[in-house]
């Protein structure tokens, strides 16, 4: 079944005759973006799309979240420091995980994405692109959740992720819309290049 298209604020009309984006470039621009709102610069190594799932944003540790990452000494990190309690951390990498879904929701929407609410998807309902990106963040959540001695089921859904997930979605849409416009022109970028841009749209 087609839903009917959502009415769209004129800005965003203007802003789609340039750059249609898709679900899937969406998606990683809104994993990428909370990645950077959570753990500052020098995390992301590279960012790229492809129509498969990807199981997680690489970074400079090699770890699917950024663990042991540090910028270069002397320089602090922005923001709020990321947790560093076993929690803390699979709390942080559970919004993050979340943040892709959320930011799908939030395109989709009607009116302002900076005021809307979406409900969480239904996933026996949903497409199945969408239910394959959720089932597979919520794996890596798993993954990662088990390497640090924690329990995060994949089949668990936690509201307090999504509701995060939304909230610095919405304090940083731009920085969702311009990386996600920049992505679908390059298709992959580079870490220094994800930096550049976030720095301009998520002040500190």
């Amino acid at each position: 079944m087609t839903a009917a298209a959502p009415a769209r604020s004129a800005r965003r009309q203007t802003l789609a005759l340039d750059w249609i984006p898709d679900a899937r470039t969406i998606h990683e621009a809104g994993h990428t973006v909370v990645c950077f709102v959570l753990y500052g610069e020098h995390v992301v190594k590279s960012l790229s799309i492809s129509e498969d799932p990807q199981p997680a944003i690489p970074t400079y540790s090699l770890m699917p979240v950024p663990i042991s990452c540090r910028p270069p000494a002397g320089v602090p990190r922005r923001g709020t420091p990321a947790p560093v309690s076993v929690d803390g951390i699979v709390d942080a990498y559970g919004v993050m995980t979340y943040a892709g879904l959320a930011a799908e929701g939030l395109l989709a929407s009607a009116g302002d994405p900076r005021r809307s609410r979406p409900a969480p998807p239904d996933l026996e309902a949903s497409p199945e692109p969408v239910r394959a990106r959720a089932l597979e963040d919520r794996a890596e959540l798993q993954r990662l959740a088990a390497l640090v001695g924690a329990e995060r089921a994949a089949s668990q859904f936690i509201r307090e992720y999504w509701e995060e997930a939304l909230r610095l979605l919405r304090a940083h849409w731009d920085a969702v819309e311009a990386l996600g416009a920049l992505l679908a022109d390059h298709r992959s970028l580079n870490g220094e290049r994800v930096d550049e841009l976030l720095r301009l749209h998520c002040p500190s």
